[in-house]
Order: structure tokens, then sequence, then C-alpha cells
């Protein structure tokens, strides 16, 4: 039971989804028409057609309400006449194809205004009723009873042709495509094709099974606009009514429920709008449905209107701008006039059919979306891009064109008209970006001609973002109106006092304006903007340098600072102390001697801090000048000897004093100092240089080394890495040393006597330099003890000789004692003496 009801909820949303309740239909008017009991209806391009059993009556659709042109009484006519199908044709002749009183005929209007009868050669085709035919003027398609073939009659020859193939059951619905000559006959479970033509037999090309065994009436065809050749049927089963579509090649497209016959009744008629693309068809009980060509899009509604129906005629008006209707001829001698919405918004303007709300058009040219040629403006959106741009943003129809380069946008303002080319905007089919060149008004009367067509012209009151101003900013140099849509296109009109400025554009939001370097840092700007925008707002600048000469020494230099917004009396402090400048264009400042980190400007409203750069520091000489001291001779010391740090060797030093003046610095050494790499720093600038040191010898032990050589020991200054010289008889050595500490060493003496002098020598850092040498330091060596030798005779002691006293003697040298020693030497003396003077003499 639950499944049931799933089931028929599903079917119902189906349903919903499928056929939309809403008033497609629209009933206008009735008029009464002067045929009673009319049967049937027909309708060509410019008249319709009704008949009963003995009239037929023609109306006029020139005008409304419909008048009649013209009633002829049928020759025979009865009461029994009946009308089982009637074509009306237009041709060179208004003709019409009749079956009457069980007879086949042609029935044209002759040259007195009357219908004349053209019966075909009753010798030539069965009598009896049940024909379904098809027509155009010149050949006309039917069937006839058991058994049943597709024949043809063609005006040109008088002849009829017929297939041999004989139709298993009665045909139900006959239809023709008499551009391509090809007919489509149903029967109860058949779909049957041929092939027609004036001179030949219908061939059957196609034999398709139904699959069903439902009843097709009232067969319609698509024409050329739609994008494949398709066949609309009326279908009856036993219980339900269809609307179906087919191929040419009989395949089903779609088979849509209309409803029950219970609900809706029969089948009645059909129609096609082939122009908006739109199939419809009404049941006896007077229910409408309304399908696009594809079978979707559909709407059913009941017309309570109707009395009984005995037609349904589509009256289609070449002006698009024309509502179209159905009008159904009633029994009562009225005409009842329905209008139908179109399911493309604006219908296909007779270029294209409708599918699926789409326009499908046949033209590949420019056209909108509903097959016209009239591009269509809907709404301008403007708006302002973050680089400043302004963009129409245009929206309506237009197509998918290639734009030509004669394409326009024609704008007409306050008496002026404009016109620009459109090549350079961008396009969709319902968009068009178009940049704007300039302000042109307000209101504008706005067109657009796109490759020759012109859209029809609409009036636009908000073009234009307008600008706001909410303040100003200040970058450097560059002062920058802040806001909102700056586009590039408005006009700028910007002035302080009498003095006009320029501006440009910068974004959006900012607009920049052009300053002389020169103005006073308080001003009031006034501006005057196109669109609508007039104010004025006052500003303060701030003073920005764009350029300073640095000092070149620390011995009060002139620097010269130029830049912008510094008022005509602006004001220079160092350490906020004011100091002497003068102004013209540029501020002359000369500065106090020393070394300084910045300056500070001043144009009465701000204050801009510059910083001053000086030279590094140099350094020409260090010069060694006393045991304890070397003097440094350069420049860009500045003037604090407190701001400055010297090391030697990675120790640090202090200054004795310090004269900026003459660029020196008197250094203080400290005892244990080594030569090396003098570093000086001045507010973060350094400079460094080699620097060799004079060793200083304080003393030596032993006092007197040993005449055989021995180590001494040298304890003085400076003494790292220096060389030890001995120098003796003017002969000079270098020692062999060992470092003890950077102020001592020990060295080995060699053997000597006498007097020697050491003294200490520092080797040169680099190539430039010279060698440093100590004060020489004397030292003498000790005296070396004199031996004297002297030889004995070997003759054998005498026995009568006595013994000495002495001990014995060895022969060898002997040592002579020290008064021995200076006889000897004062001798030598007196005879160098003698020597001499006789010589002399």
């Amino acid at each position: 039971m639950i499944k049931n009801i799933l089931v028929i909820l599903v079917f119902l949303c189906v349903l919903q989804q499928q056929y939309v309740q809403a008033q497609r239909f629209t009933y206008r008017t009735t008029i009464t028409n002067a045929n009673p009991s009319t049967v049937s209806s027909q309708l060509s391009d410019e008249y319709l057609y009704l008949f009963n059993p003995m009239n037929l009556y023609r109306y006029s659709l020139s005008s409304l309400p419909f008048q009649i042109e013209k009633g002829v009484t049928f020759v025979g006519a009865a009461s029994s006449n009946s009308f089982d199908y009637i074509t009306p044709v237009i041709s060179p002749r208004d003709t019409l194809w009749f079956n009457i009183d069980s007879k086949y005929g042609l029935m044209y209007y002759n040259q007195d205004g009357m219908y004349e009868f053209s019966n075909m050669n009753s010798s030539s085709i069965l009598t009896n009723a049940g024909f379904v035919i098809d027509a155009i003027d010149s050949i006309s398609v039917f069937n006839f009873l058991q058994p049943y073939h597709l024949c043809t009659y063609s005006t040109q020859n008088k002849i009829v042709r017929h297939n041999d193939f004989h139709i298993p059951t009665t045909p139900t619905n006959l239809v023709c495509d008499f551009k391509n000559f090809k007919c489509y006959l149903t029967t109860i479970n058949s779909f049957l094709i041929y092939q027609i033509s004036h001179t030949e037999n219908p061939i059957l090309i196609e034999n398709v099974s139904t699959q069903d065994s439902f009843i097709r009436r009232a067969g319609i065809i698509s024409l050329d606009s739609c994008p494949e050749k398709l066949v609309y049927y009326c279908v009856e089963s036993d219980q339900d009514i269809f609307i179906e579509g087919r191929f040419n090649n009989g395949s089903v497209l779609f088979s849509n429920l209309v409803g029950s016959k219970l609900a809706v009744g029969n089948c009645g008629y059909t129609e096609i709008d082939n122009i908006e693309g739109q199939i419809f068809v009404i049941t006896t009980l007077n229910y409408a449905m309304s399908c696009d060509v594809f079978g979707k899009n559909c709407e059913k509604m009941k017309l309570s209107q109707l009395v009984k129906n005995v037609g349904m005629n589509l009256i289609k008006s070449s002006d698009s701008s024309v509502e179209n209707h159905l009008v159904f001829p009633q029994n009562d001698n009225t005409f009842l006039f329905f209008t139908y919405s179109k399911i493309c918004p604006k219908g296909c303007g007779g270029n294209g059919v409708c599918i699926e709300k789409q326009c499908l058009c046949k033209d590949a040219r420019h056209t909108n979306s509903f097959c016209d040629t009239t591009p269509l403006v809907s709404d301008i959106k403007p708006f302002v891009t973050d680089d400043g741009h302004l963009i129409w943003n245009i929206t309506g129809d237009f197509g998918l064109p290639l734009i030509q380069s004669d394409s326009l946008i024609k704008m007409k303002s306050s008496g002026n008209t404009f016109s620009y080319s459109l090549t350079s905007a961008t396009f969709s089919q319902n968009v068009i970006q178009y940049k704007p060149l300039l302000y042109v008004g307000n209101s504008v009367q706005l067109t657009l001609e796109i490759n020759g067509h012109n859209s029809i012209e609409n009036t636009f009151t908000f073009l234009y973002p307008p600008v706001t101003i909410s303040g100003y900013r200040q970058e450097k140099e560059k002062v920058y109106l802040v806001g909102d849509n700056f586009a590039t296109c408005y006009g700028y009109l910007i002035s302080s006092g009498n003095h006009q400025l320029q501006s440009s554009s910068f974004n959006r939001t900012q607009r920049e304006l052009i300053l002389p370097k020169t103005i006073e840092p308080n001003q009031l700007i006034n501006y005057q903007i196109s669109p609508t925008l007039t104010g004025s707002i006052s500003i303060k600048l701030v003073p920005f340098v764009e350029s300073i000469s640095q000092p070149k020494h620390d011995h009060g230099d002139t620097i010269t600072i130029s830049g912008w917004f510094f008022s005509t009396s602006p004001k220079v402090y160092i350490n906020d102390k004011l100091i002497s400048s003068t102004f013209t264009d540029k501020i002359q400042v000369v500065l106090p001697n020393g070394l300084y980190s910045n300056l500070k400007i001043s144009n009465g409203l701000f204050n801009t801090t510059v910083a001053l750069v000086y030279p590094n520091p140099t350094i020409e000489k260090v010069e060694h000048v006393s045991e304890s001291l070397i003097v440094l001779t350069g420049s860009n010391f500045g003037f604090n000897s407190t701001a400055i740090s010297i090391s030697l060797s990675n120790k640090p030093l202090t200054i004795q004093s310090l004269n900026s003046n003459q660029g020196k610095i008197n250094i203080n050494l400290l005892n244990d100092s080594n030569k090396g790499t003098l570093q000086l720093q001045v507010d973060n600038k350094s400079v460094s240089k080699s620097v060799n040191l004079k060793p200083v010898i304080v003393s030596i032990t032993p006092a007197k080394p040993s005449f055989n050589g021995e180590t001494i020991t040298i304890t003085g200054k400076y003494l790292k890495d220096s060389r030890i010289k001995q120098t003796i008889n003017s002969l000079s050595n270098i020692l062999e040393c060992n470092e003890i500490s950077s102020n001592s060493k020990t060295c080995k003496l060699g053997k000597g006597q006498g007097i020697f002098t050491i003294t200490a020598i520092s080797p040169k850092l680099i190539d430039s330099d010279q060698d440093l040498e100590s004060l020489q330091y004397n030292l003498e060596y000790k005296t070396s003890p004199t031996t004297t030798t002297t030889t004995s005779s070997t003759s054998s002691p005498s026995p009568s000789s006595s013994p000495s006293t002495s001990s014995p003697s060895t022969s060898g040298s002997q040592v002579p004692n020290s008064c021995t020693k200076i006889s000897i030497t004062l001798l030598n003396y007196f005879l160098f003496i003698f020597v001499s003077i006789y010589l002399l003499n």
C-alpha cells in the first residue's frame, strides 16, 4: 500500500515538472461570423475558410474583426455533403483540394470570382469514401479504400499514380513534406515513409513499426527553421492522449502525456508555429497544450470559453511585436481568439526556432538572441576599476557578432552629439564592456550601432559614478587626494589661490596633485570635478628632502639641501640648536666643527630629520716619538676625543690629547703594547693602519758575560718579534734568541773579549715602512787569564847538585803570574815608543 502511494507521488511530481500550469493561453475576444453550422475550417496565408455542408466562406485576415470576402454555394450540394478533408493552397490561383460526397476533386477561384469544380477522371480513381489527403497546388497525395494504396495526382500531367504496396490496415493520417517530396503515412501500428514525384509512382522507402496499436491523428511537419525535420501527431491510446514527435526516419523524439481521455477527451486539432518553434494540440474537451519543437517546456490548460470547435487555426503576424493568435471557429457562428505566450521571451523573429527557451537562428550573421538584427540595450551599470578606468557594463542582447570597425556607441547630451568606435570594447552575447573616453553629461541618450544596425535610443542618468573626497595623504614629495571613483575620463579643475594646479590619475581611490616645490606648506586646495563635485580641502605639508650635498670634512663645511615644501624661511637645527642657513630655492647650511649624525629642517609646521654622512676618518701616518707615546696624523676625527676609540693589536689605548685642527692625536702606549694593526673608530666608522714600534732595552743580564760566551737575558719594551744584534770591533751578527714575553728575550752570546753593543731591531710590517732599532746597549766580556810557556835543558842532573825545594816541573807552557804579565806589557810599550822615535829621526 505504502509502495503504491510513493509511486503515485513520484508520478505526480513528474507531471508537475513536465506540465507547468501557467497562463500560456490568454482569451482575447469573440467575433460573430455569418456561417451557421460550421463543420470545418482551413487557413491560408491570407484567408480563413469556413465550410458547412452547403457553403464555403472566405474571410480576409487583413483586419479584425474578420470580414467575409466571398461566399460560395457548392454546386449540387445537399445537406448530406460531407467534408472529410479540405486543404486550401495559395498559388497563382486560389485553389482548394476537396473530398465531397465521396468524390475527390479540385476547386479553384475563376476569373468571374466564382469557385469551379474540376473532378478527376473517375476511371482513374475509386470513388469510395474515406480518402486521406494532403496537397499543394501542383500535386496531391491521398489513399483510397481497400486495397489501400498511396496515390499521387499531378495537375501538370493529369495522371494518378500509386504505389503497389498494399497498406495492411486503415490509414489514420497522411502528411507530406512537399519541399523534399516525402510523405509520412500512419496506420494503427505502422509509420510509412514515401518518396513522391510528378513523373514516378510513389516509392516506399521506410516501413517502421510503431511498437503500439495507437491512432495517430492531425499530423504536422516542422519547416526548415527547425534544426531537424520533425513530424508531430496527436496520439490516442485506449485510455490516454499523447503529443508525439518523430524524426523523419520514424524514430521517436518524445511522447508527452496530455491526459486521460476521460479527463481531456479525444484528439482534436494540431498546429505548429514554425517561426517561434511551438506546437499546439487542442482536445475535444477543450484542453490546449503547447510544447517547444523538442517536446520540452510544455504547458497545458483548459480553454473554458470554447463551445464546440470545428478547427484550430494559428494566425501569425509578420511583426514580432504583434501578438500571435489561435483562432477557434465554433459551430455557433463565432470565432474565439486566444493569444499565446512565447517560450523564448521575445520570440525568434521568424529567423529561427525556439528550442529549450533559446532561439536557434538560421542566419549566422550578427543577430541578437531573438534572431533579430537590432541590438537590445537593457541596462548600463558603470563602475571604476582599481586602476582608475571607468567601465560601462552594458547588458542586453547583442548576439556574438564579429565587430566591424564602423560599429559605434553614439551619445547625445545637452544638445551635443558624440560618437566613438566600439572596436576596443569587450563583447559577449549579453554584455559589452566599454571604456568611455570623457565625461559627456549627467543625462545621456545612448544608441549602439553594431555592424550597421542601431539599437533603440535609451536615456541613462547614472553613467558616471560620482567622485567622493575624504582627505589627502603625502608620500615624500607626492600629495594625493583620497576618496573614491577617481576615473581617468572625468574633468578635474584644481586650484590654490589664483594658481591652477595640475593633477594626474593614480588609481580609483587616489588622485595625485602636481604641486610646485616652493608652494607654502599650509594650503587650501579648491576642486571642481565632473561629474558634479565642487569643494575645497586644507592640506598641511611636511618638508621633503630630495637631495643633500654631504660634508667633505669635519671642519665646518658648507652643504646644500634641495627639496619640497620648505616654506620661504626654513630653519635648520643641529642638536636642537639653530644654525646659520640661507634659502633661495635651496637651503645653504654652514655646519659647525665636528661630526654630527643629523640635522633637522623646519617649515614652521613640521620637522624633517636628515642624516649627515661625513667622510670616513683617515690615517696618514703614525710615529713612535717617545718610549710610551705615538702620534697619529690624519683627518675627520671630529672634535670630541670621547667619541674616538683606538686599539693596537686588539689592545685599547688611551688618547693623551686631540688636536683636530692639526689632525693629530697623541696616544699613550702600554708597557705590553705590541706592534701590529692600529684601529681607529669614530661614529661607527673605522680606519686601520699597520704600526711598527721602536724597541726599548732596559737591562741585560749578566752585566759582564763570560769570554767563553753564555746566554744573556734582555728585558725592555716592544721586543716582540724583534731581532737582537751584537756589534764588536765593528763586526755585527744576529744572535740566536728565544722570546720569553713581549718584553723579554734570552739570547746566546759567542766567545769574545772586550767591549761590545746590543741593539734590538723591529722588522718593518709593510714594504713602505722601515725597520726600527732601539738605542745601543754597551756590554763587556769578562777578561780571560794570560798563559806563559818556557823550555828547560834535558841534561842529566849532576850528582853534586843540590836538590831543588820546588816541586818538580815538566816541559810545557806556563801561565805567567800577573806581575810578570804587567812587566812584559810595559816592556813592549817602551820598545814600541823607542822604535817609533828612531824611525821618525
